[in-house]
């Protein structure tokens, strides 16, 4: 997985940390697995800052079309390897923002 400076950067359980306000999101062991599969397989030029952060900061992002096209509303969204610029929208196509969208709500 390619990290920001363009080095090889692994995912592992200790770098999934999501949070919430009221505290540590506790993960299932499916979940972890899942997000750390995901993360592992899946480029990304911000080294998954996603995974590291608490989840009320994360990039805005929202559904369209039945929960199958995710919009980031980040403005600078389209400069991110996993985003498909779409006239002045860009939609997420990063598996892990999507999973965190679908199962956080976020």
């Amino acid at each position: 997985m390619r990290g920001p400076t363009g080095t090889m950067s692994t995912v592992s359980r200790d770098s999934i940390d999501l949070v919430l306000e009221s505290g540590r999101v506790e993960l299932a062991r499916e979940e972890r697995e899942e997000l750390e599969e995901l993360a592992r397989n899946t480029p990304c030029d911000r080294a998954h800052e996603c995974l590291k952060s608490a989840l009320e900061k994360l990039r805005e992002v929202e559904w369209a079309a039945g929960e199958k096209v995710l919009f980031c509303q980040d403005e600078e969204g389209w400069t991110c390897r996993n985003g498909m610029r779409f006239g002045q929208a860009t939609i997420c196509q990063c598996p892990v923002r999507r999973y965190i969208a679908k199962h956080f709500r976020r």
